[in-house]
C-alpha cells in the first residue's frame, strides 16, 4: 500500500484517497455512524468553490451525512479568542 498526502497548501489536489481517509476518520477514529451526525469541516480562505462542492458531494452521496458545513479556519480561530475559559 502506498500512502501519500492528497493535500497541498491545505487544498485537496488528489481526490482518489479522500473517501478512504474520511471513512477511516469516521469508522476507526470517531466510531460513529455518519448518517446520524452532521459534519463540520474547516478550509483555508483560498479554497475553491469546486473543491467545496466535491467535498459536499462525497459526504452526502457516499457517507449519507444529514448536514454538512464548511467553515473558514481563520474565522474559527477568531471565535476561539472570544470564548471564556
Amino acid at each position: 500500500m502506498e500512502v501519500g498526502n492528497p493535500l497541498q497548501n491545505g487544498i485537496v489536489y488528489d481526490w482518489t484517497p479522500v473517501p478512504a481517509i474520511i471513512n477511516h476518520a469516521i469508522n476507526r477514529s470517531l466510531h460513529c455512524d455518519p448518517t446520524e451526525h452532521p459534519v463540520l469541516m474547516t478550509e483555508p480562505a483560498w479554497n475553491t468553490q469546486a473543491n467545496r462542492e466535491r467535498m459536499a458531494e462525497i459526504l452526502f452521496e457516499e457517507f449519507q451525512v444529514p448536514a454538512f458545513y464548511i467553515a473558514n479556519n481563520g474565522v474559527l480561530s477568531a471565535y476561539v479568542g472570544l470564548t471564556s475559559s
